[in-house]
């Protein structure tokens, strides 16, 4: 019994001390097309973390922060607009419901809206505020993504050699002869 016990543990012992070895060490990278130069993946998503945009430079995407600075720059204006408009429904909601004077800003709000009009815009206006920043970080989150999945396919094979197309083809085989979709698998060697 101890000597089974004994052959186990060893057998246990080597499977587990072989967990911990990286065997892929050794074995470069086939699909590597810059060999003096390796793309570091986390290096671009901190740069994109940091400087929203700079991931996407360094993964040589000239075009995608423009893109990412445009819809941030249209997202702050839209929730500064939001919250102007929601500040300016607010003091209304809030002279009317109270029974004081208008500011002479407001004034035209007071006249025009209900107090249950007013606090129904004011609400509208305060959840596209919000949601105009709950966007602002989606953007920042799918940039700091977007660099790192950019990163990561950087030195991807994406020449002609690969393809898969999807056509139509005769066959005369099946008693109707129809034409039949076939997916089509090419590469080069």
């Amino acid at each position: 019994m101890h000597k089974h016990f004994l052959v186990l543990s060893i057998f246990l012992a080597i499977a587990i001390n072989s967990l911990g070895q990286d065997t892929l060490t050794s074995i470069p990278d086939s699909l590597d097309i810059k060999k003096g130069k390796k793309h570091h993946p986390k290096l671009a998503t901190v740069m994109s973390a940091i400087i929203p945009g700079l991931g996407q430079i360094y993964n040589r995407k000239y075009w995608k922060p423009p893109l990412i600075y445009a819809g941030a720059y249209a997202l702050i204006h839209f929730a500064k607009l939001n919250n102007g408009l929601y500040q300016d429904y607010r003091a209304a909601h809030f002279a009317v419901a109270n029974d004081t004077t208008c500011d002479a800003s407001i004034e035209y709000l007071c006249n025009r809206y209900s107090e249950a009009m007013l606090e129904a815009r004011k609400d509208d206006y305060r959840k596209k505020r919000d949601l105009n920043f709950v966007l602002l970080a989606g953007l920042y989150i799918f940039n700091v993504i977007d660099a790192t999945v950019d990163a990561h396919l950087f030195s991807f094979d994406v020449s002609d050699d690969l393809s898969l197309k999807f056509d139509w083809r005769y066959d005369p085989y099946y008693g109707n002869s129809a034409l039949r979709p076939r997916l089509n698998l090419s590469y080069k060697l």
